[in-house]
């Protein structure tokens, strides 16, 4: 703020950052390698586009650990603002998407 005062530092656009929340699930491996079809220590990483974010500037990400999967979504922070859905109400909605819910 005092860069930004003395006209050292140009004004924040928000258009320029973006929040992001990341859930990390517990499996067994036995379970990451059957549901992701991998072995040993092979890993699986998803990138998703439009639908976690609610539409929004953003996407999704899903990577598997030893232990656990990690979830998560990106926003864009000029976005958010326009936004339908809360952030974290948009990480429980891409968990019910049918790519990423375990089928019953």
């Amino acid at each position: 703020m005092l860069g930004r005062s003395l006209g050292m530092v140009p004004a924040s656009d928000p258009h320029h950052y973006a929040v992001g929340v990341k859930e990390v699930i517990g499996l067994t491996p036995e379970q990451i390698n059957d549901r992701f079809n991998i072995t040993g220590e092979e890993g699986a990483a998803w990138l998703f586009a439009g639908s976690p974010s609610d539409g929004l500037m953003g996407g999704g990400f899903l990577y598997t650990n030893k232990d656990s999967v990690s979830l998560g979504l990106v926003c864009g922070l000029g976005d958010i603002a326009h936004a339908q859905k809360s952030v974290p109400q948009m990480l429980e909605d891409f968990k019910q998407h049918p790519a990423i819910r375990p089928a019953d």
